[in-house]
This record gives structure tokens, C-alpha cells and sequence, in this order.
């Protein structure tokens, strides 16, 4: 099992997380022929989706130096 890591080879953005999460098989074609009819990847969708439902959303300067502090390990390296 591989872990991100800046050194591993095609890696993503730095400022980006991957999500994980169960839907069924059904809801799962659902959404790929929804994706697929409007043009865009399934990963554009559920990103606008977050964005406009947490668009009120305030972060604080601790949630920022959460995200700073990720950013940083994944610099260095730190996996």
C-alpha cells in the first residue's frame, strides 16, 4: 500500500486531499452517466458541489495552520 508522499512519481497538487467514501453500485452508474451527459468528471462535480455548499463556511486561523502545517510535511517529504 503506497501512501502520498512529494517523492512519489505523478503526484497531486500539494494543496489537494483525496476522500474515500461508500455509495452503491446503483447510485455510483447514476452519477458516472450524470457526469458523463453534462461533460465533466465526477471529481469537477462533487468540487463544485462542495464549494457551493460551503461557500458560508468561515475558516479560522487555526484550520489554517492546519493546512500549513500539511503543506509543509508534504515539502519535506514527510510521509
Amino acid at each position: 500500500h503506497l501512501r502520498y508522499c512529494s517523492r512519489m512519481p505523478n503526484q497531486r497538487q500539494a494543496d489537494k486531499k483525496m476522500m474515500r467514501f461508500w455509495i452503491t453500485l446503483e447510485l455510483y452508474e447514476k452519477f458516472r452517466k450524470y457526469a458523463d451527459a453534462l461533460g465533466l468528471s465526477m471529481s469537477e462535480i462533487l468540487t463544485a458541489y462542495l464549494v457551493h455548499q460551503t461557500a458560508n463556511i468561515e475558516l479560522d486561523a487555526e484550520d489554517y495552520e492546519r493546512i500549513a502545517q500539511e503543506l509543509r510535511r508534504k515539502k519535506t517529504g514527510k510521509c
